[in-house]
């Protein structure tokens, strides 16, 4: 039953996103202009055989020039085809990535089930030796972010993950940041 309210809520948020209309570059009311993401433009044709590269073949260059033709949710569905069917390691920090901008987008928090699809997808990514996910993972617990309360203990192992170069002292100073931020937080409570 969850796992069907799960579907429903991200078939919503997948609708929301795709058919909303897109303000990059418009000018708004105020006179004022949006930035618009650097994008390249192909003809549908040519996403439409992006597409088939990726589900049939797992095509990892397809899968970028895809994404890189508009980085948004309508996305998701060949990142999770790319990470969970061929084992791509950096597509699963965009599942994370694209999760987490629509929501950001909708001004909306994750919910419990989402933020932990996404989370999985991004220690399954570093697992699989990807730095964008430990590099990731490593601001989430240091900082903390959604319903994800700071963890240093897990901030340290994600630390050293995404930085080849790094040491004890490099952690140490972090680590003192990290307190630093949780005592400062505790005390504006």
């Amino acid at each position: 039953m969850q796992h069907k309210k799960y579907l429903i809520k991200l078939i919503a948020v997948i609708l929301i996103v795709v058919f909303a209309p897109n303000v990059y570059g418009q000018s708004n009311k105020t006179g004022k202009t949006t930035i618009t993401p650097m994008r390249v433009k192909y003809s549908r044709q040519r996403l439409k055989e992006f597409e088939r590269l990726i589900v049939e073949k797992g095509d990892i260059s397809a899968y970028h020039a895809y994404i890189h033709n508009g980085f948004g949710i309508y996305c998701l569905p060949y990142a999770l085809i790319m990470a969970n069917k061929y084992n791509y390691a950096r597509a699963n920090d965009d599942v994370y990535n694209f999760l987490f901008l629509a929501f950001q987008d909708a001004n909306s928090k994750m919910d419990s089930i989402t933020l932990d699809f996404a989370m999985k997808h991004l220690e399954r990514g570093s697992e699989m030796g990807d730095e964008g996910c430990s590099s990731d993972l490593y601001v989430i617990y240091a900082y903390g972010k959604e319903n994800i309360p700071i963890d240093t203990i897990k901030a340290r192992k994600y630390f050293f993950r995404y930085g080849n170069n790094h040491t004890e002292a490099d952690w140490a100073s972090e680590k003192r940041e990290i307190e630093q931020r949780m005592e400062s937080l505790k005390k504006a409570k």
